[in-house]
């Protein structure tokens, strides 16, 4: 019977340090969301104000620069802003931030959460296909799936 403590002894004590590893590296690809997520709300500012100028100027006449000088939206096609699906992505990374911190069991946790910021990540880059926007996305879907396979690997 000792011999058997002793084993499941080293045993927890391998599962807690491996847990620890863990957690550092999802909160490193954690901080590298929240960067992300700084870097879309700056986008998301710009893009709104663009917006407004390029109706503004359709409203008063022709525009004041034709439309196929702005390369990453050559047709001004978008779908409206993004600050509601930054905000909402941030409050995601934020709630996944918390969650990571939790002593119980946080698999499926995390899991649904990082299908949230996923669904985030979709909508901002499905409304505007600004290049800019579309590299912060890629750039985010690739913290959000190396989570995703650390996450694998928790309770």
């Amino acid at each position: 019977m000792e011999t058997l403590r002793a084993a499941l002894g080293k045993l927890e004590r391998s599962r807690m340090r491996e847990g620890r590893q863990l957690k550092t590296d999802i909160q490193s690809h954690l901080r590298g969301l929240q960067r992300i997520s700084a870097k879309l709300i700056k986008e998301a500012g710009g893009i709104s104000d663009r917006i407004r100028e390029t109706l503004s100027t359709r409203e008063g006449g022709a525009p004041a620069q034709p439309l196929n000088e702005f390369p990453e939206a050559p047709s001004w096609n978008f779908k409206g802003g993004i600050h509601e699906e930054v905000v909402r992505l941030r409050s995601h990374v934020d709630e996944l931030w918390r969650v990571v911190q939790e002593r119980d069991p946080i698999g499926k946790k995390v899991d649904f959460m990082l299908q949230e910021v996923q669904r985030e990540l979709n909508t901002i880059s499905s409304k505007v296909p600004q290049l800019s926007v579309v590299q912060l996305v890629l750039a985010g879907k690739e913290q959000v799936e190396k989570i995703r396979e650390q996450a694998q690997n928790i309770e």
